[in-house]
């Protein structure tokens, strides 16, 4: 009986094998500008500048690309051809056995001269020191003179402007800001301003000492935690805890467990769900009625255990389970 137990789940693995008719294989050779972007095969991200694996032969493999700011995508090449979509690898060279594959980026010269907030730090021991850096993701020079930046608090409703001067930043290249207002997380909005109309902002979360806030990568992607300060510099990768916005007090909530990541909140089918364990920290207005309805209504997603906001559309309870991308925020409390 042991040894049957033992061998049972080779045997599971090749019936399903020869079910799958999973045997055959094709090899895959993908090379790739990193600088430009990444190439993935169906979800698989691709970050080396060469890769090899094998693929199923009756399972199609998708290709598709994530072009870093201010990169396109503009070709693949796929055993010698051109093409210039994202594409299921083509059924003839599959049966070559071999599919050598170039994901080619360029510089995207369509792209506007611009400038965007890319690195916010505030030192939480105290020292005073603090910078807001911005970046040109573009292929062009940007002039700072059209462009300024405000720094407003909503638990004082006062506000700070930092004038930006005249100056050129080169393409893909940082600009560095150091202001006299001292900034302070969780109550501070940073907006860019062009021309007098917001053309971008973020809300300064709280940080630790040594911590910084900015994009990975540069330019184009998520607001990130970072351990490393990075000055004029590429940032790092950084953990992703998601600030969460209380509507109700009109600031970030103070962080605390919210850096754990069971206790961060997500987005999944159009639902937002809150960790059991981040609403039942709540203690305002309504504790206790939040708090019974969630128990109620949890549910175990994976390892944790969620609360759909939407549990609240049919209470007493106002739940504004608004999204806003700019802020990367949840709103959750009236």
């Amino acid at each position: 009986m042991y040894d049957w137990a033992e061998r049972r789940p080779n045997v599971i693995y090749r019936q399903l094998e020869r079910h799958l008719r999973a045997s055959s294989l094709y090899q895959i050779n993908l090379t790739q500008n990193t600088e430009g972007g990444n190439a993935y095969i169906n979800e698989f991200k691709l970050e080396a500048q060469s890769w090899t694996g094998q693929h199923h032969m009756y399972t199609r493999a998708q290709m598709s690309a994530e072009p870093l700011p201010g990169w396109k995508l503009e070709k693949w090449i796929i055993n010698g051809e051109d093409i210039y979509d994202n594409v299921i690898i083509p059924e003839r060279y599959i049966f070559a056995s071999t599919v050598n594959i170039q994901a080619v980026f360029a510089i995207d010269n369509s792209l506007e001269a611009t400038l965007v907030i890319n690195e916010v730090h505030y030192d939480a021991g105290g020292s005073g020191y603090r910078y807001i850096e911005l970046y040109n993701p573009t292929n062009s020079e940007v002039s700072t003179d059209i462009y300024s930046l405000v720094l407003h608090n909503h638990d004082e409703n006062t506000q700070a402007v930092i004038e930006l001067g005249s100056s050129v930043v080169a393409p893909f290249s940082h600009v560095l800001f150091n202001p006299d207002y001292m900034l302070k997380g969780g109550r501070d909005e940073i907006m860019l301003m062009r021309s007098d109309a917001v053309h971008d902002s973020i809300y300064m979360p709280e940080l630790k000492s040594g911590e910084s806030y900015g994009r990975y990568p540069d330019g184009g992607g998520k607001f990130m935690y970072q351990q490393t300060l990075t000055p004029n510099a590429a940032n790092e990768l950084g953990s992703e805890r998601i600030p969460v916005f209380d509507y109700m007090k009109n600031r970030i909530m103070p962080t605390g467990r919210l850096q754990d990541k069971n206790m961060v909140p997500f987005r999944q089918g159009g639902e937002i769900f809150i960790p059991l364990a981040a609403m039942e920290e709540y203690n305002g207005d309504n504790s206790a009625a939040i708090h019974r309805i969630a128990r109620n209504a949890a549910e175990r997603i994976n390892d944790g255990v969620y609360v759909p906001l939407s549990a609240f559309e049919n209470t007493h309870i106002r739940i504004n389970h608004v999204i806003l991308d700019r802020l990367n925020s949840v709103i959750i409390y009236r």
